[in-house]
């Protein structure tokens, strides 16, 4: 079966038999594969009809040049899965993405609307004037979440029908904020505060009145007890109203409103030391009636937290409005 013949490069006939046949000499150089060539070696013309450029018959690997061949070996099934299978994965997680994106944006809208526009409950962290805003934007992102989802579900494809359920499974964190609501900030957060207000030398305030009761914030009565001279103050009854701190070693207790110039990040606790009443429980909501005590050596230098001698304490419920 060796060919002698002076083919050169094209040691095998196109027409050479299956491997396993007698032994060969491959290309002339004597030598060869294991003994097993190939029936149709890459040199040689592999003898398929349909011809090439020139008319002669196909060769098995690529004409060189710029030509590419005509016959390719087919692609098998195997070949082509591992490629579907990471395109189908691409496919989920885009979904993945958009969807959950689409429903943290809605989720986030809703809770902004359903804060602000439905309820008073965004008062617990910012200022009455920030309800346009928070129910502007609550409108923008719950249309643009609306929009995203939607879009999707539309043109979703069989195979990422798993997408919906991973991207509410990862939205299920805001859901927990939109159940689990933060309260206002009240006892705690002014134990920890130690911040003083600021005393106001020019703040002008007009006089109470000598009958009857007065009811003050206590900021005012705050900047009252500080007038630089003759406290309006002295000898009127006045109306404070606010959560309750237990004081350090029992002998008072604190009548404490926090004020907030922007939002609840800002927070300054406002107290207010309360004598003459049993302290009620932690952060319930009072109000007390008495009369101012006057500082015994003037008004100090340093801040000091005012006290008040109590007449009356009522429970009340927590204002819609907990910040001054």
């Amino acid at each position: 079966m060796a060919d002698r013949g002076g083919r050169g490069a094209g040691g095998v006939r196109a027409g050479a038999g299956p491997a396993g046949g007698a032994a060969v000499d491959l290309l002339g150089s004597r030598r060869f594969r294991g003994g097993l060539p190939h029936g149709v070696l890459p040199h040689g013309q592999a003898g398929v009809p349909g011809g090439r450029p020139d008319g002669g018959p196909e060769a098995h690997r690529p004409a060189g040049r710029h030509l590419r061949p005509r016959i390719r070996p087919a692609i098998r099934a195997a070949h082509a899965g591992p490629r579907h299978r990471s395109q189908l994965r691409r496919g989920v997680g885009t979904a993945v993405s958009r969807q959950t994106q689409g429903a943290v944006l809605l989720v986030l809208g809703a809770t902004l609307l359903s804060i602000s526009a439905f309820s008073t409950t965004y008062l617990n962290y910012v200022r009455p004037g920030f309800r346009p805003l928070l129910v502007g934007a609550g409108a923008v992102l719950a249309v643009l979440g609306l929009l995203s989802v939607v879009a999707d579900l539309l043109g979703r494809s069989r195979g990422r029908d798993h997408g919906s359920r991973v991207a509410w499974l990862l939205a299920a964190p805001v859901f927990a904020l939109v159940l689990i609501t933060p309260p206002a900030l009240g006892a705690f957060a002014a134990r920890r505060d130690d911040g003083s207000p600021a005393r106001s030398q020019t703040a002008a305030h007009g006089a109470l009145a000598r009958s009857g009761v007065t009811e003050l914030t206590l900021g005012e009565f705050i900047e009252r007890a500080y007038a630089p001279s003759n406290p309006s103050l002295a000898g009127r009854k006045v109306r404070l109203i606010g959560f309750a701190v237990p004081g350090e070693g029992g002998r008072s207790w604190h009548l404490t409103r926090m004020r907030i110039r922007c939002c609840a990040a800002d927070a300054l606790a406002l107290e207010v030391a309360v004598h003459g009443a049993p302290a009620p429980a932690e952060d319930s909501w009072v109000a007390v009636t008495g009369t101012w005590v006057p500082w015994p050596d003037g008004v100090p230098d340093d801040y000091v937290v005012p006290e008040l001698a109590a007449t009356e304490v009522t429970g009340i419920e927590r204002p819609a409005e907990p910040y001054e």
